[in-house]
């Protein structure tokens, strides 16, 4: 099977906080490892992955720290010299203490490119059939863009274009296996979203 993984693709992995959710993810690395699945791996995909993984790490780092905020008022409804606030208090801080210990080994993490995501997608990038873009396919990418044709944004970033571009002009085969979330290869079928036909 030759498969192209688009950025949001690799991203949502690395979104993942829960390690089970990289189980699709290590089987992909087996695949290729073993010569099932050939990964073709754009240019452009690389430098949107680099560009946006950091953007990531810190939308996640915020949610981390949203969730961590929550402080019980106890106080409020029992007085602060009751026990059972004093209990509530020392465990809150406890519990913070612990939080704060993980946020850091987190961001060490980031710092390291040691998480489990970055190390499966490391050896995705490091197996796979990794394709150069060039003068003539960045034009054939601002063509497609300027015709209006998909996969494009309103947005004159020209990024899906170019890796389609890469694509077409290296893959060795008609048949690929595309996996994205991205609007910009899909239309609407029958009701049912769909590959864009053209």
């Amino acid at each position: 099977m030759n498969l192209f993984l688009d950025t949001n693709i690799y991203l949502d992995y690395f979104r993942a906080v829960n390690t089970d959710q990289l189980a699709p993810l290590r089987r992909l690395v087996e695949l290729v490892n073993e010569g099932k699945i050939t990964l073709f791996l754009p240019e452009q995909i690389i430098n949107e992955y680099e560009r946006q993984r950091r953007t990531v790490a810190e939308e996640t780092r915020e949610a981390l720290l949203q969730s961590s905020s929550y402080a019980p008022s106890a106080h409020l409804i029992l007085g602060k010299t009751k026990r059972e606030v004093k209990s509530v208090t020392r465990n809150v801080k406890k519990l913070r203490a612990s939080f704060e210990t993980l946020l850091k080994k987190y961001d060490e993490q980031i710092e390291n490119r040691s998480t489990e995501a970055d190390k499966l997608i490391k050896k995705l990038f490091g197996k796979s059939n990794k394709l150069a873009d060039s003068p003539e396919i960045l034009d054939k990418a601002q063509q497609r863009y300027l015709k209006g044709n998909p996969p494009r944004k309103n947005n004159f970033a020209y990024g899906d274009a170019i890796a389609w571009e890469t694509l077409i002009h290296h893959s060795p085969s008609d048949s690929i296996t595309l996996i994205t979330k991205d609007s910009d290869y899909i239309e609407k079928q029958k009701g049912k979203k769909a590959l864009n036909s053209f």
